[in-house]
């Protein structure tokens, strides 16, 4: 299952994902962000790419408003693989997970 949701709080909200899911943090001034809004629409169409790849996307409110619009990939150990401040394709976020060491055991383990 995916979550889509706004995190209000800190790094502990993050924290229960550590080894369980890689995580898309997309970090938004404002809940109608348009950029925050682009991003979350174009990962929808890949919803089963990211169940595959243990794949949450999660929206946070951006804690200084002068901060902007990011954008973020956490691996499974909670480490910030890549971070954009523009809106970044469903392809940039494959190719960096399946580079991942971690994921390519996935895929040796299930015989792809």
């Amino acid at each position: 299952m995916l979550l889509f949701s706004w995190l209000m709080n800190g790094q502990e909200e993050l924290d229960q994902y550590q080894w369980k899911h890689r995580l898309i943090v997309i970090h938004a001034p404002l809940e109608n962000d348009s950029l925050g809004i682009q991003q979350y629409q174009m990962l929808q169409p890949y919803k089963q790419d990211m169940i595959e790849r243990k794949l949450k996307v999660i929206l946070r409110k951006a804690v200084d408003k002068e901060q902007g619009f990011s954008v973020i990939l956490l691996g499974l150990d909670g480490g910030e693989k890549f971070t954009s401040n523009k809106v970044t394709s469903w392809e940039t976020f494959r190719a960096l997970i399946d580079a991942m060491p971690m994921r390519k055991a996935e895929l040796r383990k299930k015989g792809n």
